[in-house]
């Protein structure tokens, strides 16, 4: 499992959707209505082997706008806020995914999956070229 790219991406004071919201809210918050509008992905709200550390952002920013969303009704201010999580989208992410060696799979009870299952280690939302 490679985690490097985890702390970048999860850094509250250095996350790009944090900055964003930090730097425009009080400039949305004069308007009589405005929206903000945050692109997590499907894999912010299921988390599939092998894609450990863009799940963990992706359920980031999902957990940073639903509580910031919160906040906002509770103040009756005028900013709303949606977060938008799009499913399988025809790129090269998968390809650079590290799967999940099979013997961490069997730890805790868990088993590998067989082929067509949906949980299946090989398995795509987006069907094959």
């Amino acid at each position: 499992m490679n985690m490097n790219p985890a702390p970048t991406c999860l850094d509250p004071r250095g996350g790009v959707v944090v900055r964003l919201t930090r730097a425009f809210l009080p400039l949305l918050q004069q308007a009589p209505a405005a929206q903000i509008v945050n692109l997590s992905s499907v894999f912010g709200i299921i988390a599939p082997p092998g894609q450990t550390a863009y799940c963990a952002a992706k359920f980031a920013v999902r957990g940073f706008s639903e509580s910031l969303r919160h906040e906002l009704e509770a103040s009756r201010s005028s900013v709303r806020l949606t977060v938008v999580h799009p499913g399988g989208v025809r790129t090269g992410i998968a390809l650079g995914a590290t799967p999940v060696p099979r013997d961490l799979l069997e730890v805790g009870g868990a088993r590998p999956r067989p082929p067509g299952h949906p949980h299946h280690l090989n398995h795509s939302p987006v069907p094959p070229p």
